[in-house]
């Protein structure tokens, strides 16, 4: 059985971050423009319209897996 143990803690370790992926970092309105961005802690970003309640951009994260990994160890 311990055999599969390394592939099993790569499994957490892979769920855990997939789930602080999802956590927000910071949402900012910006009333003037009408905008609202929220932004995740792997960086991808989401803004929307605050009237229309559309969204008018999504930005991907920037980085790779294992800088995600480490920006997640740093936070904890």
């Amino acid at each position: 059985m311990t055999q599969f143990t390394s592939n099993v803690e790569k499994q957490l370790a892979l769920l855990e971050l997939e789930e602080w992926r999802k956590r927000i970092k910071y949402i900012y309105s910006d009333t003037w423009e009408g905008t609202r961005t929220t932004m995740y802690n792997d960086e991808r970003k989401i803004i929307e319209d605050i009237k229309s309640n559309t969204i008018l951009e999504i930005t991907a994260s920037p980085h790779r897996r294992r800088t995600l990994i480490d920006m997640m160890s740093k936070q904890k």
